[in-house]
C-alpha cells in the first residue's frame, strides 16, 4: 500500500526546488572519558596532545581551502576565521593553564573552555554573536574529534542525487558539500542569515530548517520535495506532485535564462520613472558581472571581507589595491565600501568579558581602535582618483560617532596634504539599522551625505525577533508595518535635507515588495548581484501612480498578516 503524501511547513534558508534521495546524517558526539587527576609527566603529555589536536585541525582547514578553492570571500573569510581561532591566544593559554591548574584531560578542560564562549555568545541578542557561534561548535569539533581519535561523518560523503536530512549544519559542512552530488537541505536548525546559509545559497542548494530528521525517519521517508521556495518538505510525494515540481524546476531553468536579458535594460517604470539601482558585491568574482549591468554602480561593498582575506586589518597597500581596482572597474560610477563591521575584539586583543553584547562594534569599534579605522580612511581617500569612492559607516547610533569619525577623516587628509599624497575628498553615509538611529535621523541627515537602510538587521532589531532562529519565523514576516513607517520617517526626514537613501539588504530584493518602497518615495536601492535581473524586470512591471497608491493602502493595514495577504492578493 502506497503511504501518504505529506507536507512539513519549515522555514526557507536558501531559496530553490529540488527532488531526491534521502540521505540521513546523524553527527555522533565524540566520547568524552571520565575526568581523572593526572600526574605531573601526565600533565606536560596532555598539553602537548592539545597542541598537536590543534596543528591537525590547522592541517584540515587549510587542505580544506586548498582542495575546495573557495569560490567566494564568505567561504574563504570563514575557513580564515578559523584558522585565526584555532591560533588565538585567549583560548590557546586558557586551555593549557586549566589543564595544569585542574590537571584533568585536555578534551574535558578544553570542552569546559569552549562551552563557556559558546553560553556567553548564545546569550547575546545580536546576529553577529550568533553566527560565531557556529564557528566555534565547527572549530571545536575538529579539534575535539582529534582528541578524542574520532572520525567524523562527512556530509561531501553524500551520494549523487541526496538530500542531506540532519539536525544541523556546520559551515565546513556545506563548504565541503558538493552541489552536483547533494541537491539540497533538510535540518532541524538553521538561521537564514547565518553562515552555512550564506554559502548554501552561493552554491544554489535548496535548504529548508525547522523540521526534525526523527519525523522524516518515522515516516521511513526515502524520495522528498525540498520546496525552499515556500519553505517546506514533501515526503511521499505522488506522481502527479513529483510531475508538478519537475515542471516548476523546468520553468525556472527557462525563466532564468529570459530574466538574464533583463540585467541589462534600464531599470525605469511603465511611465518613465527612473530608479538609481546599485548591485550589492559579495565576492570580487562578481565585479565583471556588476559592469555589465544596467546600474549606477557598487551599493555596498563589505570591507570586512579582506579582514578575513588577510587574516587581521589589511595594510594601506593592500586596501588601497583593492579600492582602486573597484573604483576603476565602475568607470566613475559610485561606489559605497562599507568601513569594516567588525567587533572590538577582532581589532586588539579583548577578552568576551570586556564587552558587552553590540557594545562595541562596527563603528564604535573602530572609533575605539583608532589605527585599523585610520589606516582605511588613508586607504579609501588615496584611491578616489576618480572621486567616485564614498565611504560608509555601520551601526550609527549617535551623531557624535558621525562627528568624531570625519575628525579623524579630515586629520588624515591635513597628513596626506603634509606628506605631499594626492587625494580626493570622499563623501560620508550613515547606515541606518537600528531603530534608535532612525529616531535620530534627522539631525545625522545634517552631518551625512547619504543614509543607507540595513534592512535586515532593521527588521530583526525592530520586531525583536531572531532571524537565524527557525522557532521564531512566525514573528520575522516579509513585512511589517511598523517597518513600513520607519522606512516612510526615513524618506521623510532626507528629503527635508535632500539626502538620498538607498535600501539594501533582503527587503530591496523582495520584488513583491518594490511597489511599496517606490511608493514610499525610495529611489536608490542596492540588491544582490544575481536578483538585479529580477528586480529590474519587476521596477517595469510597475507605474509609480498606482504604486503610490498600493502604498497608501498598505499604510492602512495594523498588522503584518493582513498586510502580507494584501500583498499576495495584488
Amino acid at each position: 500500500m502506497a503511504q501518504q503524501e505529506k507536507i512539513y511547513k519549515g522555514l526557507s534558508i536558501s531559496s530553490g526546488i529540488s527532488i531526491g534521495i534521502v540521505h540521513y546524517c546523524r553527527k555522533e558526539k565524540p566520547s568524552i572519558k571520565p575526568s581523572y587527576l593526572l600526574s605531573e609527566k601526565q600533565i606536560e603529555w596532555e598539553v602537548g596532545r592539545f597542541k598537536a589536536a590543534i596543528d591537525e585541525s590547522k592541517k584540515e582547514i587549510e587542505k580544506l581551502r586548498s582542495v575546495y578553492s573557495s569560490k567566494t570571500e564568505e567561504e574563504e573569510g570563514i575557513l580564515a576565521g578559523h584558522l585565526m581561532m584555532l591560533e588565538d591566544p585567549m583560548i590557546l593559554e586558557a586551555v593549557e593553564s586549566k589543564i595544569r591548574l585542574q590537571k584533568k584531560d585536555s578534551a574535558q578542560v578544553f570542552q569546559q573552555v569552549v562551552m563557556g564562549y559558546q553560553e556567553r555568545f548564545s546569550e547575546m541578542n545580536d546576529e553577529y554573536f550568533q553566527e560565531r557561534v557556529d564557528d566555534i561548535v565547527d572549530v571545536s569539533a575538529r579539534i575535539i574529534n582529534h582528541l578524542c581519535n574520532t572520525q567524523d561523518k562527512k556530509i561531501s560523503n553524500a551520494p549523487k542525487g541526496a538530500i542531506v536530512v540532519t539536525d544541523s549544519l556546520l559551515p565546513s559542512d556545506v563548504i565541503e558539500a558538493n552541489s552536483n552530488n547533494i541537491l539540497g537541505f533538510v535540518t532541524k536548525k538553521g538561521g537564514k542569515n547565518s553562515h552555512t546559509a550564506i554559502i548554501a545559497k552561493a552554491k544554489g542548494i535548496a535548504h529548508v530548517s525547522g523540521i526534525d530528521p526523527l519525523i522524516l525517519q518515522r515516516e521511513k521517508a526515502q524520495c522528498i520535495i525540498v520546496d525552499a521556495i515556500n519553505g517546506q518538505v514533501v515526503i511521499h510525494p505522488t506522481d502527479k506532485t513529483i510531475e508538478k515540481y519537475q515542471k516548476i524546476i523546468a520553468n525556472q531553468d527557462r525563466l532564468y535564462q529570459k530574466i538574464e536579458k533583463e540585467r541589462y535594460q534600464a531599470p525605469e517604470t511603465q511611465d518613465g520613472y527612473g530608479i538609481y539601482l546599485m548591485g550589492s558585491l559579495d565576492t570580487l568574482d562578481d565585479v565583471d558581472m556588476l559592469c555589465d549591468s544596467a546600474i549606477k554602480g557598487i551599493g555596498l561593498y563589505r570591507s570586512e571581507h579582506l579582514y578575513y582575506k588577510y587574516k587581521g586589518v589589511p595594510s594601506e597597500d593592500q586596501q588601497i589595491a583593492i579600492y582602486s581596482m573597484l573604483s576603476k572597474k565602475m568607470e566613475r560610477r559610485s561606489v559605497i565600501i562599507r568601513a569594516f563591521d567588525l567587533e572590538i575584539s577582532q581589532l586588539e586583543k579583548y577578552s568576551a568579558q570586556e564587552f558587552a553584547p553590540m557594545a562595541c562594534r562596527a563603528i564604535r569599534a573602530l572609533l575605539k581602535n583608532q589605527i585599523a579605522f585610520r589606516t582605511q580612511v588613508r586607504s579609501l581617500l588615496r584611491s578616489n582618483e576618480l572621486e567616485n569612492i564614498h565611504l560608509l559607516l555601520p551601526m550609527v547610533v549617535d551623531v557624535s560617532e558621525i562627528l568624531e569619525a570625519k575628525k579623524i577623516i579630515q586629520e588624515e587628509e591635513q597628513k596626506l596634504i603634509i606628506e605631499d599624497i594626492p587625494f580626493a575628498p570622499l563623501k560620508i553615509g550613515a547606515m541606518l539599522e537600528v531603530p534608535a538611529s532612525i529616531i535620530m535621523c534627522e539631525t545625522l541627515a545634517k552631518e551625512t551625505d547619504f543614509f543607507s537602510i540595513g534592512s535586515n538587521d532593521l527588521m530583526q532589531y525592530t520586531l525583536a525577533a531572531d532571524r537565524n532562529a527557525s522557532n521564531l519565523s512566525e514573528f520575522y514576516s516579509i513585512i511589517h508595518p511598523s517597518v513600513l513607517r520607519l522606512l516612510r520617517f526615513i524618506v521623510s526626514s532626507a528629503n527635508r535635507y535632500q539626502k538620498k537613501v538607498f535600501l539594501c539588504g533582503e527587503l530591496a530584493s523582495d520584488t513583491r515588495l518594490i511597489s511599496l518602497f517606490l511608493g514610499l518615495g525610495i529611489q536608490n536601492f542596492t540588491v544582490s548581484t544575481r536578483r538585479i535581473p529580477y528586480v529590474i524586470k519587476a521596477i517595469r512591471s510597475l507605474s509609480i501612480v498606482k504604486a503610490y497608491e498600493k502604498t497608501e493602502k498598505a499604510l492602512e493595514f495594523l498588522n503584518a498578516d493582513e498586510l502580507v495577504q494584501f500583498l499576495e492578493e495584488d
